[in-house]
């Protein structure tokens, strides 16, 4: 199965900076029979939600392809964020790695929230994260949103964003 995974980092790890995270979460990635088909650029942001400060994000979108089950590879992916030194789990707090699943090539709509992990694909809020749909408008524009019927590109087109990114040069 094929899947669009966002990455995210705003803190150093023992890799070093978010940009070495998110380079370092893709090996990762690949040594987990999980592999990279394409990526996107890293964009910073500035942090979006947070009540506290926090430094810029770096995020990035990457394509995969492996043979996991959506929870498995959320699984996976939780381990690769420990790995990367990202243990506590708050809501809009700095992290040293986020990876998310946004997307699979599928029209099925995923929703098991039965397990330890909750896995919902497409992830419920990639529509109203500017930092998501610009990478993902990158390396996929032409990817149907499911629920919303539409591509990616006209999704990103239709939506009014207000926070800024900008595009880091060629690092990934």
């Amino acid at each position: 199965m094929i899947y669009l995974i966002a990455i995210g980092s705003n803190s150093n790890s023992r890799f070093g900076s978010p940009i070495n995270n998110i380079k370092n979460s893709i090996k990762f990635l690949e040594t987990k029979n999980i592999q990279v088909l394409k990526k996107s650029s890293i964009y910073l942001s500035p942090p979006k939600d947070f009540r506290k400060a926090a430094g810029i994000f770096y995020n990035a979108v990457v394509m995969v392809n492996t043979s996991l089950k959506p929870t498995n590879l959320l699984r996976e992916l939780k381990k690769i964020e420990s790995l990367m030194g990202r243990h506590k789990y708050k809501r809009n707090t700095s992290r040293t790695c986020d990876l998310d699943i946004i997307l699979h090539k599928s029209k099925d709509i995923i929703k098991d929230d039965a397990s330890e992990l909750t896995c919902f694909i497409p992830h419920p809020e990639m529509c109203n994260r500017n930092f998501v749909m610009v990478p993902l408008t990158e390396i996929c524009p032409n990817w149907r949103h499911p629920i919303e019927e539409k591509s990616v590109l006209t999704i990103s087109k239709r939506k009014f964003f207000t926070d800024r990114l900008y595009k880091a040069t060629n690092v990934l």
